[in-house]
């Protein structure tokens, strides 16, 4: 056989395979990676951004839109949780959605009342049933199951009703949706699927109807991971987790009581980059703030000066090295009418001994 002959044949064993085997991989995100090990279950409202999961107050906070396709998963990979292996038979996993949507700005329209995920290791598939309010049910094809526990996938299944639901590892306690083409608020429903590694999630969103899931970054509470598992720029300090991921182009702060996010890109030309997310205690008048602010490489001596009225109570900087940014964390307290972000102007010492200042946006 003529080395040409042996690729023709190859190549229609190959195509063949492909046409035989499409509608097993229906909606599955291979370029989407994360992590498995805790497990936790939790529904949190995301307002309109790139997720702000059950914020009190936030302010400067806008969506982000990422690619889903592209990423290196050899870059930090993040190793797998435990699992059943093979033999394990499906186990179904109920999410109610019947308030999914209550308390946020805009609600939108009545969508499903539950989603039912159900999830076999032996297979490796997994299946939605959307239900509606009615009790009536529809069911997806199954799309394949990532073999890896340290995967996710995701499909859009709600249409007008903005729904999407997915597989991800459990460990992953907390996310910023990133949406396309623009901003939407949300809520997220989740539940663990025992034995797995894997948690079942939902999402429900009050975008139109070509509003998709671009992606997503998420945290296990002490790194934050792109959509497909590498390790990003980020650092905790006290209760706040601040990250940088510069392939999405996505900032943003995990922490205690807000988590807010932001597109690099959203930045008004001349500003440094930065978000805020504030906290009103009950019955006071004042407001305490969390501001990042993304500062050059090696930028050190940060100091702050406040808007009137308000108090730089700390200002932390964690140095990126010689090539990532500065991650600059201040906490002020302000009046809770007219904080805005607390900080008037930033200042700090490059490499080099000169000195850098400028206006957040």
């Amino acid at each position: 056989m003529s080395t040409d002959t042996f690729e023709d044949e190859l190549r229609s064993l190959l195509h063949d395979t492909v046409d035989a085997e499409g509608p097993a991989y229906v909606d599955v995100d291979p370029d989407v990676v994360v992590t498995a090990g805790r497990r936790v279950v939790r529904r949190r409202r995301m307002a309109a951004g790139a997720g702000i999961a059950a914020a009190v107050l936030a302010l400067g906070v806008t969506g982000a839109v990422v690619g889903g396709a592209g990423h290196d998963r050899a870059v930090d990979p993040v190793p797998a949780g435990p699992s059943t292996g093979p033999g394990r038979g499906p186990i179904a996993v109920t999410l109610d959605l019947s308030d999914a949507l209550e308390g946020l700005q805009a609600p939108g329209p009545p969508g499903p009342s539950s989603v039912r995920v159900e999830v076999d290791d032996h297979a490796m598939t997994w299946t939605v049933t959307v239900i509606d309010p009615d009790g009536r049910t529809t069911s997806r094809p199954a799309a394949t199951l990532p073999a890896n526990p340290g995967f996710t996938t995701y499909a859009e299944v709600g249409g007008d009703a903005g729904l999407v639901v997915g597989v991800m590892p459990a460990s992953a306690t907390d996310v910023v949706s990133a949406w396309f083409p623009d901003p939407v608020e949300s809520s997220r429903s989740s539940a663990p699927v025992p034995g797995t590694g894997r948690q079942v999630f939902a999402i429900r969103h009050t975008g139109a109807a070509e509003t998709v899931l671009a992606g997503f970054d998420w945290t296990d509470g002490e790194q934050v991971y792109t959509a497909a598992g590498s390790s990003v720029q980020s650092a905790r300090v006290g209760d706040a987790l601040a990250f940088v991921d510069q392939t999405q182009g996505l900032f943003g702060i995990f922490g205690a009581h807000s988590t807010v996010s932001k597109r690099l890109s959203d930045t008004p030309a001349g500003a440094l980059p930065a978000l805020m997310t504030g906290r009103v205690p009950d019955g006071s008048v004042t407001m305490d703030g969390t501001v990042l602010v993304l500062l050059p490489a090696g930028a050190e001596d940060v100091g702050i000066t406040p808007s009137p009225g308000s108090t730089v109570r700390s200002v932390d900087a964690v140095p990126g090295g010689s090539t990532d940014q500065t991650l600059v964390l201040v906490r002020l307290t302000g009046p809770r009418q007219s904080m805005g972000t607390g900080v008037e102007r930033i200042r700090w010492t490059n490499p080099d001994g000169s000195e850098g200042s400028g206006t957040i946006g």
